[in-house]
């Protein structure tokens, strides 16, 4: 499996149903910010995030907010959404991941990552071994760095599947010369 590609993409947060995370023995819960929970058109939290997050500590899961934005005044947003938010985390390196595995004290193996981006959030949790679940980003308006990767990501995976289907083309006439055997 690609270090890019995640355990589950869906189009919000919000319709990961909690069942998901019971069946997967998932206890706790990375989430980006900006675009995966936070519109970057008006700096204001998604519908429907603070009931998600509340049904999640309901049933034990905790939460943490893993963010690459460079700031470390987030009380507001720690009180807001009642959990954790580490700033700085410049994911994909693993710092502030490990900052705030450490801060969930709960193991990797029952860890999830959600975000918006492969090469930041999806990339970031795999290279540590974590549940990955990639959401399609809240608004198209970012930041250069963001559309530059929102660029190498459909490249890639363009290229991805480009490979795929042309390596399953090549085996499909030998499967049917085995078949006809």
């Amino acid at each position: 499996m690609s270090l890019l590609k995640a355990d589950l993409e869906t189009e919000k947060i919000t319709d990961i149903p909690l069942i998901y995370f019971q069946q997967h023995n998932i206890t706790a819960v990375l989430i980006d910010l900006d675009n995966t929970v936070i519109s970057p058109e008006n700096n204001q939290l998604i519908n429907g995030i603070i009931p998600w997050l509340s049904k999640l500590k309901s049933h034990n899961i905790n939460t943490c907010f893993v963010s690459n934005r460079f700031t470390n005044n987030v009380d507001h947003l720690e009180k807001q959404l009642a959990s954790p938010v580490i700033t700085n985390a410049l994911k994909p390196l693993n710092k502030g991941l490990k900052a705030a595995i450490s801060e969930l004290e709960i193991p990797k193996s029952e860890i999830c990552l959600i975000g918006d981006q492969s090469f930041t959030d999806v990339l970031g949790g795999n290279l540590l071994g974590l549940h990955t679940i990639k959401i399609n980003p809240i608004c198209q308006q970012e930041d250069k760095l963001s559309t530059f990767c929102r660029l190498l990501e459909k490249y890639y995976f363009y290229l991805d599947d480009k490979l795929n289907n042309q390596e399953s083309n090549e085996k499909t006439p030998v499967l049917k010369k085995i078949r006809k055997i």
